[in-house]
């Protein structure tokens, strides 16, 4: 009800504006050929118009506010810290939690595994011979990511979370030819 009113008060508010503006111009926009011309609407009868000021009389100095002193808060009344968000997943972390989950399938964790695989083995392949393109293997990883996120997204949102909140960790990882090559096979 209060949204309703506030936004009854801003259309006419916008009404009165535009009016007022039309007013202002002095000059109507020109209508196309043809066309029969075009009354303006009227301001609002429940918006007064604005008073305008005396140009012959002085302008009124405006008091001076007095800043009031800032509050201090009390040891005992300050907020706790914020908690930190949690830490992400290890990637043999989110490996366990993958094959463990009831939410995804069977023939889907058999799809993702070859998936990750064949990831994995172009992956070797770009560390290895420096055979590939980065960019290709890259986006590559973010379609199997968002395709775990949304397997786990119902099921396991907290699983889908800490996925999201690693992703980046994950992929610095596999591109690092050094932590790399301490994964498992």
């Amino acid at each position: 009800m209060v949204m309703r009113i506030a936004a009854l008060r801003f259309g006419l508010a916008a009404c009165a504006i535009g009016a007022v503006l039309l007013a202002c111009s002095g000059s109507e926009p020109e209508a196309e050929p043809g066309t029969p011309p075009t009354e303006t609407p009227a301001a609002s009868p429940a918006e007064p118009p604005a008073p305008t000021p005396d140009p012959a009389a002085p302008p009124e100095a405006a008091p001076t506010p007095v800043p009031a002193p800032a509050p201090v808060p009390s040891p005992q009344a300050q907020e706790p810290e914020a908690a930190p968000a949690p830490a992400g997943i290890s990637l043999e972390e989110l490996g366990a939690r993958i094959k463990a989950t009831p939410a995804i399938g069977a023939f889907s964790k058999l799809a993702l595994k070859n998936d990750i695989d064949d990831l994995v083995d172009d992956l070797r392949g770009y560390h290895e011979n420096h055979r590939g393109d980065l960019d290709d293997l890259h986006s590559r990883y973010e379609a199997l990511v968002l395709k775990l996120l949304t397997l786990l997204e119902d099921d396991e949102p907290e699983l889908a979370q800490a996925l999201a909140r690693s992703r980046d960790d994950i992929w610095s990882r596999l591109v690092n030819p050094v932590e790399f090559a301490k994964l498992p096979t």
